[in-house]
């Protein structure tokens, strides 16, 4: 009889691979800790398994029949009943129970007639799998091999909960010094920036031209430095309390596109880049202070990627209730398998360096904090295209 999924069947295969408990083969601690069981359960064969998607994995012990047995289809295991468990499951015959009596591992080798197993269960609750005891020959589960089995069960979940813990440490702790790679690199080019004014200044005759144009990349480069350092801030504190702060209000999409796009136009054509930007009248419901930096971020993240002779091209069109802010650019582009990877914080599984860093992550963010939606697309033109979604708001 094929066991029925848990009903927390998603977030359980989640914490199975948080565990690692799937890419481990041979595994001394949890070997002897299966060794204990089948001498204090007098049992001639002890395993410790873990149930995934399709299949039961062996993970300690061995059962013999039909060479050695270390996985199996999910559907012939007796420990894929165990997992609905939060008790041990005994089986003193396998032959009188209804739910394995016609099990191939009950009508040929191994010859299975008594199971005991106890769901290994995580501080979540999820059960991972089973520690498991079994015989060729019926019989009861002794009080004592009872008290055993209990025991080794939970010596075997503190290990492997010990486990997760260090390993998901040890992600977090490479995901941060990535991030702080990624700034430190966005950090060191906008203090280049600045670095080069500086020389210009001093090694130049400062026409009041050049002073603007010198004050002008001081004061992108100084903003750059300024907005990663909010969007960091912001970032955490998201993270930490599940949400962003927000202020909605009426926001002018044209006065928007037009700031922004003006303070960042002279990077666009300093690395020969046109920018295009298409107004039409629209208001949005959003916070008047992220909005911009939102904007700020899609902009400086096309520029970064398009091409000298390329175009980034911003745009606004009503989308249902709906306002949909476009920014497309052509560059390389984001395949369709990374464009949900480029918006997390600590990591990107893309190919390239969009979303490496705390930009489209502080998007992302931002506005879903202000009840919208963000999204990464192909551009008409080739390259790629971020869109946020707002709600239409009236002035």
């Amino acid at each position: 009889m094929k066991a029925p999924l848990p009903a927390d069947e998603p977030e359980r295969l989640a914490a199975l691979r948080e565990s690692g408990l799937l890419d481990r083969t041979y595994d001394p601690e949890l070997e002897s800790l299966v060794g204990i069981a089948r001498e204090l359960c007098d049992a001639p064969v002890a395993l410790l398994t873990v149930v995934d998607e399709h299949t039961s994995w062996v993970k300690a012990g061995r059962l013999a029949g039909r060479d050695v047995i270390d996985a199996g289809p999910r559907d012939d295991a007796f420990c894929a009943h165990t997992i609905l468990e939060r008790d041990l499951l005994v089986v003193d015959d396998a032959r009188r129970d209804p739910r394995f009596s016609m099990n191939p591992y009950v009508l040929d080798s191994p010859n299975i007639r008594f199971y005991a197993g106890a769901p290994l269960l995580m501080p979540n609750g999820h059960a991972l799998g089973a520690l498991c005891i079994i015989d060729y020959v019926p019989h009861e589960l002794s009080s004592r091999a009872r008290g055993a089995l209990v025991a080794l069960k939970s010596y075997a979940e503190t290990l492997i909960s010990l486990r997760a813990s260090n390993a998901a440490l040890d992600r977090m702790q490479q995901r941060k010094e990535r991030l702080i790679e990624y700034i430190a690199h966005d950090v060191k080019n906008a203090l280049g920036v600045i670095q080069i004014c500086a020389e210009e200044l001093q090694t130049s005759v400062v026409t009041p031209d050049l002073a603007r144009e010198v004050g002008a990349d001081i004061g992108t480069a100084s903003r750059r430095i300024g907005g990663l350092t909010l969007d960091l801030l912001d970032a955490i504190r998201a993270e930490r309390s599940g949400a962003m702060s927000v202020r909605p209000a009426p926001v002018d999409v044209d006065e928007l596109l037009s700031s922004t796009t003006r303070a960042i136009e002279r990077v666009g054509r300093a690395r020969g880049v046109e920018l295009a930007v298409e107004t039409g009248g629209l208001f949005v419901r959003g916070d008047r202070a992220l909005l911009p930096r939102v904007l700020e971020n899609l902009l400086d993240n096309a520029l970064r990627h398009t091409p000298p002779g390329g175009t980034v091209k911003v745009s606004a069109r009503v989308a249902g209730d709906d306002v949909v802010i476009s920014v497309a650019d052509t560059g390389p582009g984001v395949p369709p398998s990374h464009r949900d990877s480029v918006f997390e914080l600590y990591e990107s599984k893309s190919e390239s360096s969009r979303g490496r860093g705390i930009g489209l992550a502080f998007c992302r963010l931002a506005v879903t904090g202000m009840g919208g939606r963000i999204w990464a697309d192909d551009a008409p033109a080739g390259g790629a295209m971020f869109c946020v979604a707002l709600p239409e708001s009236t002035k």
